[in-house]
């Protein structure tokens, strides 16, 4: 991909780095996606990860069905074989994004090589392979599968731009990559979609193949009838529901990949109509939207989704490997156990996943999930100190702790570089590296990098071994200037140690999570990716555009949608501070049912509900359940949020949820471990 006008100052670098860099700019031009659709004879089929027979357990649980599985970029679908091809017309349709799998089914079953599918939207779904052989080749598949997302393939984009940018090669990687895939990275495109990305709503069609440039008349004769379906552009499918459809049940689907949309023609029935067309497999359908800004909407994101595939996922991991091994000393060995074995970890984490803690807590920047060297999960209890499920006692910060992958981490759970260990001052307070390369205490103050250091055992460390550690600042400022972008405009800032994680406040006083008081000059705001002091922060402030400023309050109607129109279904008075987050968890005491807020017919995640305020919104949001309708309820709901809840009341739930999760791990029936390093 050529940037205009773009020179590399190669001056800069020494013979040596030269080399290497010529070295990734040739890898990099070299990548390209793999082939996405098969040529059989006359006929054209799309490439699958997986295909074949599996043994599904029914939705009552006592009986099993012999059923035929195509596994596709993130989904899996089930067909009929004797009724249709594998094409338009699946059984159903499950959506593997940041699924969880097991092989110890929830229920007791008569069947052996059995394996179970939590997905994101909370089904499940339990299978029988044929073998253990078998078994474990769909579960690799499925595993990829998770990932094979628009939100993982923004964030990997957008990881691979931050770590060239942050070892001075990005010039280097935008003039040399041919990926195609730079949509992905462009700040304005995440500014303006949610990170799930795709679009749905209802829209009119006349069904799958229905072609009316070929007649009026179906096959049997019969007139062609518009009719309103609901679509789901998710990822590289699009699926159509009738009202009351649930979502693992989809009237049809269209693969994407190798399609064309364009535009048709108009007429007082259908005035805003486009045509979806895949030449290779024979496959169209058309649509028309209710306006000229929704149908724009569509067609942008039916042209992103033929670019969220698996070989282009592939394409992007293999970009941040080139970069990663060009620029990057490679981590330290992975701790084996007895006998040479490695630690293994089951159920691997998804690249969304990487981003929460096994509560669903953000992680900070650089930092992942710890185990212990046996692989049992730390959970960190309400007052921020992690706890061993297994004894139940809290861990010391001078003890080991492990990412799933098995890498030793320090104090602060960020992996550890090559020759580098956990670091204390004398006194055993725990020393962590800064973005800035700085080294601080748990409470926010700087350690001189000359001064002593220890490791656990107290033993003074060469510095040699103190200066190993300062890699770690290379991953966090990767992990912030990321986050920081695929946050984008108008999220909720919040107050973080000079290690970039998250303060609380309890009066007039700031605690670190695990309960450190920091002084105010350890307090810092990120902003634009880097972390700033209180005054740096308004100094930058006050260098930007003054906008105007919002409502102190603003009345929000929370609407669904049906064929026929919108359905209000209460209102909630916020206020500036006022999360989306925050909305959910009022509007679900009144709509228990799980749902998702849609931004302009694209959904959110749970993670960016945390961020987003709800005011920038304006005075309506549309929610979706797990079923296509929106009935007209007996009473509305009005309910004022407050911005900042009981206490008291936080802090039972907050307990509640730790020994939930705690009986979980014990029981182990918990199925989320998580964190991967990104500058692997």
């Amino acid at each position: 991909m050529s940037v205009p006008g773009l020179v590399i100052a190669k001056e800069k670098w020494s013979e040596n780095s030269q080399r290497k860099i010529a070295a990734l700019a040739e890898d990099l031009s070299k990548l390209r996606s793999g082939p996405v659709i098969k040529t059989a004879g006359d006929s054209a089929i799309p490439l699958f990860q997986r295909q074949g027979y599996l043994e599904k357990l029914g939705q009552n649980k006592n009986k099993w069905l012999k059923t035929f599985f195509v596994l596709r970029d993130s989904f899996m679908l089930s067909y009929n074989l004797q009724k249709s091809d594998f094409t338009t017309e699946p059984r159903g349709a499950i959506h593997l994004a940041n699924c969880k799998y097991t092989t110890e089914v929830t229920d007791p079953v008569d069947r052996d090589f059995c394996f179970q599918i939590d997905t994101e939207t909370g089904d499940q779904f339990v299978f029988s392979a044929a073998s253990e052989a078998e078994r474990q080749s769909w579960l690799d598949d499925i595993i990829t599968a998770r990932n094979v997302t628009h939100a993982v393939m923004v964030k990997l984009a957008v990881e691979n731009q931050c770590l060239a940018e942050e070892k001075g090669v990005g010039s280097v990687a935008r003039e040399s990559s041919t990926t195609s895939l730079a949509i992905f990275s462009n700040p304005t495109y995440i500014s303006e979609n949610p990170i799930t990305g795709g679009m749905e709503g209802w829209l009119s069609s006349l069904g799958f193949n229905m072609d009316r440039s070929q007649g009026e008349t179906d096959e049997n004769g019969d007139p062609l009838v518009w009719k309103r379906s609901y679509f789901i552009l998710r990822d590289s499918h699009l699926l159509m529901y009738d009202a009351g459809d649930i979502l693992t049940k989809p009237r049809g689907a269209m693969y994407l990949v190798g399609t064309d949309v364009v535009e048709g023609t108009p007429s007082s029935e259908i005035p805003y109509p486009f045509i979806i067309r895949s030449f290779a497999c024979g496959d169209m359908i058309e649509l028309s939207a209710s306006s000229k800004k929704s149908m724009n909407k569509w067609l942008k994101a039916l042209t992103v989704g033929t670019r969220v595939t698996y070989p282009d996922y592939k394409l992007l991991e293999r970009e941040r490997q080139l970069l990663a091994s060009v620029v990057l000393t490679p981590r330290a060995p992975t701790p084996r156990g007895p006998g040479g074995a490695l630690v293994t970890r089951e159920n691997p984490p998804s690249v969304m996943d990487e981003e929460v803690d096994i509560l669903g807590n953000q992680l900070a920047p650089g930092a992942v999930q710890p185990y212990t060297f046996e692989g049992v999960p730390l959970i960190p209890n309400p007052q921020g100190q992690l706890v061993n499920p297994e004894t139940q006692l809290v861990v010391l910060a001078t003890e080991p702790r492990y990412s799933s992958s098995g890498e030793q981490l320090d104090s602060f759970n960020r992996p550890l570089p090559p020759g580098a260990v956990p670091m204390f001052t004398s006194t055993g307070i725990p020393i962590g590296v800064g973005p800035n390369g700085e080294h601080y205490t748990a409470n926010g103050e700087i350690v001189d990098r000359s001064s002593p250091h220890y490791n656990a055992q107290g033993q003074k460390l060469s510095q040699d071994v103190v200066n190993a550690a300062d890699q770690i600042a290379t991953t966090i400022n990767v992990a912030i200037k990321a986050r920081a972008k695929l946050k984008g405009e108008n999220y909720a800032s919040e107050a973080v140690d000079p290690l970039g994680r998250a303060l609380k406040t309890s009066g007039d006083k700031v605690f670190t999570v695990e309960g450190h008081e920091v002084s105010k000059s350890g307090e810092r705001v990120e902003v634009d990716g880097k972390l700033l002091t209180s005054e740096e922060a308004k100094e930058k402030v006050s260098q930007q555009p003054k906008q105007e400023e919002q409502p102190q309050h603003n009345s929000i109607a929370i609407k669904m949608e049906n064929g026929d129109g919108e359905v209000e279904i209460g209102t909630v008075e916020v206020d500036n501070r006022t999360t989306l987050e925050q909305v959910r968890n009022t509007v679900k005491q009144f709509h228990p049912t799980n749902f998702v807020f849609l931004i302009e017919g694209t959904p959110l995640t749970r993670l960016e509900e945390k961020s987003k305020l709800a005011v920038n919104f304006g005075g309506e949001l549309i929610i979706r359940g797990q079923e296509m309708k929106a009935e007209n309820p007996e009473r509305k709901f009005s309910q004022k949020i407050a911005s900042i809840s009981s206490k008291e009341a936080q802090a039972q739930n907050d307990q509640s949820e730790f020994l939930s999760i705690l009986d979980k791990v014990r029981n182990k029936k918990f199925l989320n471990p998580v964190g991967r390093d990104l500058t692997k």
